[in-house]
This record gives structure tokens, sequence and C-alpha cells, in this order.
């Protein structure tokens, strides 16, 4: 038998991989952490959901490709990283953050080592369209909630994706230029029909440089509208590609009265119904092959 004596190791962490043995999924943060081992507790003998920071210098998506590289490179441990879909921003690479074909946006988005996510980010897996309803009864901070607010929840929940496509031209320029600092709940109160006026009408909005990122970004939002599903639940998950999730979920706790960290609801339906996220679980399968062959 080959045995490792832990000399040979840099640091404690390398020696508890070690002796684990299992391949890394290297993840952005610990919520991403949280969300990955309760989805796929199936393959906890298979791989290893780590948080970025846990391996490299630092967490979120940035942190991701280094600590890969670390894993593979440093440890000797076989890795993987998951990023989402909202790292992109990160370079402005605009077309590949708004392209409408799936298959056009794995072949500039992906690599070998690095796996980006269709929909903004993890989080945004959790929003179901077959669980918004019973979320509403279970979230509503005033029990029992309103009946129009669990029947329209699926609709609502589309007004506020829409509402946020329409705004985020202004939201990705603000982003772009690091001009103005536009948090998760900046305009959540405000309604899903007056977002988009707000937001041409803030201060930043009036810069040239801000107008001609959003310019660039609004032309892209026109192609989602005109390939989106026409309505329903389609149009709802297409929609998830490219709305923030932060955001979106934010103005959803406005919108449909529920409370603080309501999100972590749909964790819990998702569970009681063995619900997982389809394409991130064929990814780890897929992962888990590979590294095994």
């Amino acid at each position: 038998m080959n045995v490792v004596p832990f000399s040979d190791f840099a640091n404690d962490r390398q020696i508890q991989a070690h002796q684990l043995g299992l391949p890394r999924v290297i993840l952005e943060g610990g919520d991403d952490v949280r969300l990955f081992t309760e989805w796929f507790g199936h393959l906890n003998e298979e791989l290893e959901f780590v948080e970025a920071k846990q391996v490299g210098p630092g967490g979120g998506c940035t942190g991701v490709g280094p600590a890969v590289r670390i894993s593979r490179e440093e440890d000797g441990i076989p890795a993987v990283g998951i990023v989402d879909r909202d790292a992109i921003h990160r370079t402005h690479r605009w077309a590949t953050m708004f392209e409408t074909d799936d298959a056009v946006f794995a072949r500039e988005a992906r690599t070998e080592s690095i796996y980006t996510t269709t929909l903004w980010e993890v989080e945004a897996y959790l929003i179901r369209p077959e669980l918004l309803s019973e979320w509403v009864s279970a979230q509503a901070r005033r029990l029992p909630s309103a009946t129009d607010v669990r029947n329209e929840a699926v609709s609502r929940t589309i007004e506020e994706c829409e509402a946020l496509l329409s705004a985020t031209p202004f939201y990705g320029a603000a982003h772009a230029l690091g001009t103005v600092r536009v948090p998760p709940a900046h305009f959540h109160s405000t309604p899903h029909s007056d977002l988009a006026s707000a937001c041409a009408n803030h201060d930043a909005s009036q810069d040239p440089d801000h107008q001609q990122i959003a310019a660039e970004i609004e032309a892209l939002i026109a192609s989602i509208r005109a390939s989106a599903p026409a309505s329903g639940p389609e149009r709802l998950l297409f929609l998830l590609r490219y709305v923030d999730t932060k955001r979106l979920l934010a103005r959803l706790g406005h919108r449909l009265e529920l409370r603080e960290n309501a999100h972590w609801g749909l964790q819990s339906l998702m569970s009681g119904r063995g619900l997982r996220p389809e394409e991130l679980e064929i990814f780890l399968i897929d992962t888990a092959e590979r590294f095994a062959a």
C-alpha cells in the first residue's frame, strides 16, 4: 500500500483532503456549499463540496479559479469549480452574459475546469414555479397569507423579472463603471411598473459613459425579449438566466409580503419533494464519473 507520510504535506488542509480522498467541487461561498450539500447529498461519497476560500486565497467567483488550481497543483486533489452566470459581469462580456442560445453560452462561458451556471446565480435554481404558491403560504409575514398573493405568485414573480430585465441596462452599466453602489435592495419597493423609469431618472443614468454601456446592454435585452416563451412557468425559467437573483428575491420579499431570508423556505420545499436542479446534477454526475475513470 502506498502511504504518504504527514511530513510530505504542506498544511492541515492537504492532510484532511487526502484523508477524505474525494475530488473537490469548488463553490463561490458558504451558502452555495449549504445548497449543494442538501441538493446532492447522494453524491457525498463521490465528491466534496468546498468553499473557495477554504482552499485558495479568497472567496466569491474570483476565488474559484485559483482554488481549483491550488487543489490540483499544490494539494494533489482533482477539482472543478462552479461559478454563477453573473461572474461574467466582472469581465463585461455582455454578449456572452445575455446570450440566448444555451449551446453558444456553454462554449463561451465554460472551460474544462470551471462550469458556469445557466441561471444567474445558484439561488435562482430555488425559484421553481410549482413551489411558489406554497412558499408564499409558508413564508408570509402575516399569516394566513392573502389568497390573491398565493394564487398570483407565479404571475407576480414574472412581472418582477420583467421589471428587472428592463432595469438591467442601468444596473449593468453601474456595475461596469463602479461609480455608484446599487445594492440588491436598491429600488426594491418601487412598483414593478415604475422600476425602469426610476432607473432612467437616477443621477448615474445621465453620465455619457453609463448611457453608452446601457445602450449596448439594451440591444441584447431586446433579443432576450424576442426569444422568451410567451407566458407562464416557461417564461419565468427563461428569464431567471438574465435577471439578478438577489435583486429579484429582495423585490419578491416586498411584493409577496414574505419574511426575511424567505428563499431558504424554497430549499425546504425542494428537499421535502426530493427536487434537485437537473442541470447541476448532470454536471456533477459527469464530473464524478470522469474523476473515477
